[in-house]
């Protein structure tokens, strides 16, 4: 994804995306994981899939099954905005 208000010579310098994760704060693999998962599933959609075909919602029910996979293999992910709350004392 490019900035809409980027110049053409500012277009031509972009050659990717990036999802960064600074673990400097994070202290335990269960708040890894929880910075990561869906994370990780919604920079794919974006770096992936044209502007012009997301769609938020559509997105946010294909990933719910996502979650239920990661539950089974025992992953740590977010699941909404509620439970962020158990890593304020992180």
């Amino acid at each position: 994804p490019i900035p809409a208000d980027y110049s053409a010579a500012e277009r031509a310098r972009v050659r990717g995306v990036e999802a960064c994760l600074w673990t400097i704060f994070i202290r335990s693999e269960s708040f890894l994981q929880f910075m990561l998962y869906p994370r990780m599933m919604g920079f794919a959609e974006v770096a992936w899939s044209p502007a012009a075909k997301r769609d938020p919602a559509k997105f946010e029910a294909r990933l719910r099954p996502q979650i239920e996979l990661l539950d089974a293999a025992g992953i740590n992910s977010r699941h909404s905005a509620d439970d962020a709350s158990k890593y304020m004392t992180h």
